[in-house]
């Protein structure tokens, strides 16, 4: 019973990686070059920075000066400033009678933005979409920009 048992876990496990396993467009795996835009023109100088270095790091894409000369277009699509709920930090002090009052103060409000990088086939006149990562970023520009490739550079894999 126990060996049945077993064999049916390791029929099932291999099963299980293989359905969450992404596929990945062969123009990512076959591209060598990249050019960056952000909501289809020039990025901010931070963001440019921080993508360069990332890809840089990765090791996997050079940069390319313009869509013409890259295989790929790393597309950051950036929404606008969403204004999450407030969240409180309880107050307590003295009521009447000795009694406890609470009240709450306002600390935090969440800021947030919505990040998309699209990785675009450049080779193609449309370029359509090969893959989107989606995320709410609440830091800073630089930081977005670095954990969105950080994330495609998981999908993709290291180095050639």
């Amino acid at each position: 019973m126990k060996l049945k048992t077993l064999s049916l876990i390791f029929l099932l496990v291999p099963a299980a990686a293989l359905a969450n396993h992404k596929t990945i467009p062969a123009q990512l795996r076959e591209a060598k070059t990249v050019s960056i835009v952000c909501n289809g023109e020039l990025c901010s100088k931070s963001i440019q920075s921080a993508a360069v270095e990332a890809l840089w790091k990765w090791g996997r894409y050079s940069v390319a000066q313009s869509d013409k000369d890259a295989d790929l277009v790393l597309s950051f699509e950036i929404g606008a400033t969403q204004y999450g709920p407030t969240e409180y930090q309880p107050v307590w002090g003295n009521g009447s009678m000795g009694q406890l009052a609470t009240g709450k103060v306002p600390t935090v409000q969440q800021v947030t933005k919505r990040w998309t990088l699209a990785i675009l086939d450049s080779h193609q006149a449309a370029h359509p979409k090969l893959l989107d990562i989606i995320q709410r970023y609440s830091e800073d520009d630089a930081f977005a920009t670095y954990d969105l490739i950080r994330r495609l550079m998981k999908d993709v894999g290291k180095k050639h």
